[in-house]
């Protein structure tokens, strides 16, 4: 996640430096607000992620006093910048002939040094007030500093501290608030005098400012209720709360202003879409350069609630996945065979989601979506690629849990590290040889006489039936190819459970609990995952006229959104040593009240 708001912040502040047509005073201001976005997280991710990785989360009281500084000099910078971008769009809509005058580079500059240095110069009094006290307790309740340290100081009295807190609050929060409520009202009023045009060019330019202003202060009313008012809330809703305040924030931000401001979303576009989109004339196109993706017109009309499910999806993804495998890494007593494969497992899932899902947001929030030929192709390879490596992988998941409940003697030396690299191995080569070889090489070498995809993203059947010429060797190539990497492994893990099945009927009740126990997981995922690409395989193999187009959104978004999900929760939940080591981690009083 830290990663990706880095991607993201710093790819639209390049942008916006590189092109002058953006060097006006909104996009300037953006720019700063992006730029406060990243030194916000800066300010939080790094001791965060070290923190996960620690079996103690401690800092120094300097560090944190300095963390809690930084974290609400940039809270008040964040309101003060948004205020600045509403007096600009309140300039140029209420009085457009005085914009060039009003908004110049002096402005604009006073601007953003008022932006960062009020809140900074108003909250340094408060390192000095927070040294002179002592500490009474030294466990906070927070994944971070912040306000919630003072009630770890030795205070008789807090209301100098409290009214001090208000002070700073009504100077960086209310206030900015009250004169941006000010100005989107006097522009709502100048706008519903105006014409249709101004309107819709008023609710253009305001509609992300807006947005960005609701949801910061909807994070930020979070830390006013829990760290000032002292509100107790459950230990699992201030942790997920306090990760939204640091994780939803800096990506929403330009999320929003690279999608929905038009100038921005042009110039994104041109980066990573280049190719030119002139209509090409009938017959063979050896030469294509790019492909439409067509699926996307049956969810025009909701695209923005299909981008917002689907934005949650991704994140919730990328967020239980990456936590079950660093609890996998961290904890030695995981670093056995069975948990090594649902590690490799649950990364295969951040790769199969990520190949698919940046694609997918950009074609929700565009007008056309289309994409590079050999973008496509790519995105061919890895889907199929990651839908093999997920076969093969519960096959191996199934062949430890064969040998572990039917030969439990011979474990240590028939699962050792190097019959886990072989499978590792096997699982590489394997997918490499049968699907490029294979199935990619003929595709690559089709004339196409079509370039529009019925589809939400590209898979290899529907790209060959644009192809001009025969395709039988394409369609028996594929077939060898399903059968290789899909009902091969699948056989194999029907063998093995049911060889399980047959020595547990012979064991006494407890061993039959023990083996249900580790490979109802498995067996879970395996369902899971055959079902829903069994469905996509289905999809694929018929043809547009043949199927309701409701039907292939129904069956393309389940595929992505449900193996991804079900893993992590799975495996978490279900199997008894990363339950017990993700509750001493979520309720860390568990281990404590087992003692």
């Amino acid at each position: 996640v830290y990663v990706l708001i880095i991607c993201s912040n710093s790819a639209i502040l390049s942008l916006i430096w590189a092109q002058k047509s953006l060097h006006e005073p909104m996009y300037v201001f953006i720019a700063a607000l992006l730029f406060n976005s990243l030194l916000f997280s800066a300010t939080i991710y790094p001791k965060l992620l070290v923190d996960f990785l620690s079996d103690e989360q401690t800092t120094s009281l300097s560090l944190c006093n300095l963390q809690s500084f930084t974290y609400y000099s940039l809270c008040g910078a964040e309101f003060l910048l948004l205020s600045a971008m509403a007096y600009d769009r309140y300039v140029s809509i209420c009085r457009p002939l005085q914009y060039q005058a009003t908004m110049r580079k002096p402005t604009v500059v006073v601007l953003l040094a008022l932006a960062w240095l009020l809140p900074a110069c108003q909250l340094v009094p408060s390192l000095f007030i927070s040294r002179s006290y002592k500490l009474c307790h030294s466990t906070l309740n927070g994944i971070f500093c912040n306000n919630a340290i003072s009630q770890l100081f030795c205070m008789d009295s807090r209301a100098s501290y409290i009214t001090y807190g208000a002070f700073i609050a009504l100077n960086t929060v209310i206030l900015p608030m009250l004169f941006i409520l000010f100005t989107y009202t006097k522009i709502l009023i100048i706008s519903l005098r105006g014409s249709g045009s101004m309107r819709r060019k008023a609710a253009k330019t305001c509609s992300p400012h807006l947005l960005v202003l609701i949801s910061f202060s909807c994070l930020c009313s979070y830390d006013i209720v829990v760290a000032r008012l002292q509100v107790d809330l459950d230990r699992t809703a201030r942790f997920i709360m306090t990760l939204q305040v640091v994780l939803y924030h800096p990506l929403f931000n330009p999320i929003i202003y690279g999608f929905k401001m038009e100038k921005i979303h042009r110039h994104l576009r041109m980066v990573f879409c280049h190719d030119k989109r002139k209509k090409r004339p009938g017959g063979a196109k050896t030469n294509m350069t790019y492909i439409i993706l067509g699926g996307f017109v049956e969810v025009q009309r909701y695209r923005y609630l299909y981008f917002m499910i689907m934005l949650t999806a991704y994140l919730v993804i990328i967020s239980f996945n990456i936590s079950i495998v660093c609890l996998i890494i961290v904890h030695k007593s995981l670093h056995e065979p069975m948990y090594v494969f649902i590690a490799a497992l649950l990364i295969n899932s951040i790769l199969f989601s990520t190949n698919i899902y940046p694609k997918l947001f950009i074609d929700f929030l565009s007008e056309r979506q289309v994409i590079p030929y050999q973008a496509c192709l790519f995105q061919v390879f890895a889907f199929y690629s990651l839908s093999a490596s997920e076969f093969l992988l519960l096959a191996a998941m199934a062949y430890d849990r064969y040998v572990s409940i039917c030969k439990p003697l011979r474990y240590p030396s028939i699962m050792t590290k190097t019959t886990v690299v072989k499978w590792g191995l096997t699982v590489v080569v394997e997918k490499s040889s049968v699907l490029v070889y294979c199935c990619l090489s003929l595709t690559v070498r089709l004339p196409l006489c079509g370039f529009e995809l019925q589809r939400f993203f590209c898979t290899n059947w529907p790209l060959v039936q644009l192809s001009c010429v025969d395709t039988s060797a394409n369609n028996i190539a594929g077939l060898m190819a399903t059968v290789g990497t899909i009902f091969v492994p699948l056989l194999f893990v029907l063998y093995t459970y049911l060889r399980i099945l047959l020595v547990t009927r012979r064991s006494s009740r407890e061993q039959r609990g023990k083996a249900l126990q580790t490979c109802l997981p498995h067996i879970v995922t395996c369902v899971n995952y055959s079902v829903c690409f069994v469905g996509e395989l289905l999809l694929n193999r018929m043809r547009d006229d043949e199927i309701n187009p409701f039907i292939i959104v129904v069956l393309s978004l389940e595929f992505l959104i449900i193996p991804p999900i079900v893993n992590p929760l799975v495996y978490g939940l279900k199997l008894p040593q990363i339950r017990a080591v993700v509750l001493r981690f979520v309720y860390p009083a568990h281990k404590r009240s087992k003692r």
